[in-house]
């Protein structure tokens, strides 16, 4: 069995936001603005829906997204923009629109928690659009064999960008998932035969998924990772779809 190795674009990573090629940073900072205040609201609709328990869970991971989301920024702002934003990050459109970006998917991975609903009822389905939040993307696709899915995975991880992908059949074995490319992959050297192996497993109670992956580096760049905990936004769209095919 083979994966596949995707070439990744950032837009992957931009599923709502349109920017103009160049945008002013007032523009920049208006649209912030607006996803800022969408996420506000779909945090205080979920608060409204999940016991206490599990909200607490979000809010935690709240708390932590909200310090990457502006630790991002600010490399954006010089990544994106040039080093001539070095010491005034916020006075760049570039911050702002990643500020936005950010803001933006994490409002999707918020409403992903409806799913729930009141007392966390209700089993989360596999099949779905799925991200980390960190830049890392899962699609999931339940297949006619109930004990596999097929999966595609693209992140793209820190300020540089390092990126990387891999796709295949999971043997399915209730709310556990695995794969192995067999050590087959193009990717693998003639002198590494080693398989690569992701492990997925299901959270009981929340819209979550833990990938966690072994010698997965002919798959990434090397910052780049495919471990992490994703949360399910919803059906994946025939536009969510088209965004992970091959090139």
């Amino acid at each position: 069995m083979r994966s596949v190795f995707f070439l990744v674009t950032v837009a992957i990573l931009h599923l709502g936001i349109a920017f103009a090629d160049d945008p002013t940073l007032a523009e920049a900072k208006a649209a912030f603005s607006k996803a800022d205040a969408e996420l506000n609201r779909a945090y205080q609709e979920v608060k409204s829906l999940l016991p206490e328990w599990l909200f607490d869970e979000l809010r935690a991971e709240q708390k932590e997204w909200l310090e990457y989301r502006d630790s991002a920024a600010l490399g954006d702002a010089v990544f994106n923009g040039g080093r001539e934003n070095e010491g005034r990050e916020t006075e760049a459109p570039e911050y702002w629109q990643s500020m936005a970006w950010s803001t933006e998917t994490r409002t999707r991975m918020i409403l992903g928690w409806k799913t729930k609903g009141k007392d966390g009822a209700g089993e989360v389905p596999w099949s779905g659009l799925w991200t980390d939040g960190y830049g890392g993307w899962l699609l999931i696709e339940e297949i006619l064999d109930p004990k596999r899915v097929r999966f595609r995975m693209h992140v793209v991880r820190g300020p540089t960008a390092h990126i990387g992908g891999i796709s295949g059949i999971a043997r399915r074995n209730g709310e556990a998932g695995f794969f192995s490319d067999e050590g087959d992959s193009d990717f693998h050297g003639e002198e590494d035969k080693r398989e690569t192996w992701l492990f997925f497993e299901k959270e009981s109670g929340a819209p979550r998924i833990e990938v966690r992956g072994i010698h997965t580096q002919p798959y990434h760049g090397a910052r780049a990772y495919f471990d992490g905990t994703y949360t399910r936004l919803g059906e994946a769209t025939d536009e969510d779809r088209e965004r992970f095919e091959e090139p």
